[in-house]
């Protein structure tokens, strides 16, 4: 397992086929396991996310301009919709919300995050390009 710093307040860890993030809010560390809502008490925003699964979930704090995407969406080699969706139109529907709440910041459930043009990404990847 490997721990990188996304920003100052977000840390990934990095397992073999996936991650999970920790958020610090002052002396507070919040693990997020987007797809989880009680496992992220300090979250502001928990945002529908269905399509990969019927309940799944992501996490959104605006204030910080961070997004948890969860399995909803990928950055393997590049930005796209997560893989082994139970319903493919609705996780697109998903994708092109979750790019809508334009982030500064996207943690990904599988995948490098976006720290920069995070919001151009997204709208591009969810619109085809």
């Amino acid at each position: 397992m490997d721990l990188v710093e996304v920003r100052p307040q977000v840390h990934m860890f990095r397992f073999r086929i996936g991650q999970a993030y920790l958020w610090r809010d002052g002396a507070d560390l919040t693990l997020i396991d987007a797809g989880d809502i009680t496992s992220a008490a300090a979250i502001e925003d928990g945002v529908r996310a269905p399509g990969h699964t019927p309940g799944s979930i992501a996490l959104h704090l605006p204030r910080h301009g961070v997004l948890f995407t969860g399995d909803a969406v990928a950055s393997v080699e590049r930005v796209m919709l997560g893989v082994f969706n139970v319903d493919r139109a609705e996780a697109a529907a998903t994708f092109r919300r979750l790019a809508a709440l334009v982030p500064r910041t996207v943690c990904f459930g599988h995948g490098d995050p976006l720290t920069e043009d995070a919001a151009a990404m997204m709208e591009a990847a969810a619109n085809g390009g």
